[in-house]
């Protein structure tokens, strides 16, 4: 749910996607550390966004996973 909120997002489909993508992609990372797609899709979020400095913490962690 996470990832497809995330992809809402990207492509500009639901207003209130950003909230949701991020909320959904969180509870994946709590219910699972190493799902390494939320925190890439986290990262991809933020990074629309222009939050610049956690988009790069969630692709380390992404890395770090991997």
């Amino acid at each position: 749910v996470g990832i497809l909120a995330a992809a809402d997002f990207q492509i500009g489909k639901n207003k209130d996607a950003y909230a949701k993508a991020v909320m959904n992609l969180k509870k994946a990372i709590k219910l699972n550390p190493n799902y390494e797609d939320a925190y890439l899709g986290l990262g991809d979020v933020y990074l629309a966004k222009g939050i610049f400095r956690g988009s790069e913490k969630m692709y380390k962690k992404a890395i770090k996973i991997n």
